[in-house]
């Protein structure tokens, strides 16, 4: 028998959106997979990297990991406003509910206001408000080295950070991770009084099917008065840094074009030197760091026999005063 409180929505592939107030902020909400749809919970989970971005190296240097706003996500219809359709008067209510959560007296004022003023704009008020509270943290499988994963976020150069999946779930501010849900068709979410939470969740969880190659689990960064890239100045930007401890590292992967061929000083089979430039401070310092906290490395290698990516574990050692790093694959 359900709790009194509890609300669920089941979406059309038969998966359960739960939101359950007597779990805490940090276990409310949960997902009950359809047996046919069921995904097992990873246990460890990757995040990647581009190298030419140096806040990539400074979250990675300062252990935090960025909770994103909407805005800032690479699919414009991920956790889309007007998934949802509503009666003006719950959308209103909903408004103030979550602006009192996230925002302070004058933001509360002046979204109300402004939501009486034009009706039509009171979704994109509603993600306005839960955005101040809440951000998004994209993770995928450890298994999944897949091309486009790859391609799309490191263009082969950058690297990935393997996470334990169970020293995140005890980080604190941190809900998940959940499975995204990857739909053929999305429908709108006619939202109820009796399941608005729930709802919400599951718009936070769904994606367009072409997305489903990523295999993305999510964890969702909750804190209050967090960072709007759109009205905050930018040194606002870090009410959305979600520290975590050094030991949910599991390990770190180069990628496969990490190292620019034309650097190589000598190799054999298994033992590389290279040499870096000067002025490319992004790997330096990614190196300086993994070699500091002794973090296991690996690099991905091309397999030629079966055409896929692989990481082979290596030992280093990266001497910054020369801008050299020794690698040698251990398999």
């Amino acid at each position: 028998m359900e709790k009194e409180n509890i609300q669920v929505f089941k979406n059309s592939m038969g998966n359960k959106y739960i939101f359950d107030p007597e779990g805490g902020s940090k276990n409310c909400f949960k997902v009950e997979q359809e047996e046919s749809q069921k995904k097992e919970l990873p246990i460890v989970l990757s995040k990647f990297y581009s190298i030419e971005k140096t806040h990539n190296i400074d979250a990675l240097v300062g252990n935090y990991l960025y909770a994103a706003h909407t805005q800032q996500l690479n699919d414009p219809f991920d956790c889309y406003s007007h998934f949802f359709e509503a009666k003006p008067s719950l959308l209103y209510e909903l408004v103030k509910v979550y602006a009192e959560e996230s925002s302070g007296p004058l933001l509360i004022k002046s979204k109300l206001d402004s939501c009486r003023k034009k009706p039509e704009k009171l979704l994109d008020t509603l993600s306005y408000v839960i955005n101040r509270s809440a951000g998004v943290i994209s993770m995928t499988d450890s298994e999944n080295n897949s091309t486009l994963q790859w391609d799309h976020y490191t263009n082969h150069k950058g690297f990935a950070v393997y996470f334990y999946t169970h020293k995140l779930m005890e980080v604190e501010h941190l809900q998940g991770p959940f499975p995204v849900s990857y739909e053929p068709v999305i429908k709108k979410i006619s939202l109820k009084r009796e399941k608005v939470q729930a709802q919400i969740f599951y718009r936070n969880l769904l994606k367009r099917i072409e997305w489903e190659h990523e295999n993305e689990w999510r964890f969702f960064g909750r804190k209050p008065y967090m960072y709007d890239p759109m009205h905050d100045p930018k040194d606002k930007e870090d009410t959305r840094y979600i520290p975590y401890p050094i030991e949910a590292i599991e390990r770190i992967v180069l990628g496969a074009k990490f190292i620019d061929p034309k650097n190589v000083i000598k190799k054999n089979k298994y033992e590389y030197l290279f040499n870096f430039e000067h002025e490319d401070k992004n790997r330096k310092r990614l190196l300086e760091h993994i070699q500091k906290k002794q973090i296991p490395l690996s690099v991905i290698v091309l397999d030629h026999n079966h055409f896929n990516f692989r990481p082979i574990p290596i030992d280093y050692e990266f001497r910054s005063e020369t801008n050299t790093l020794w690698l040698r694959l251990l398999e």
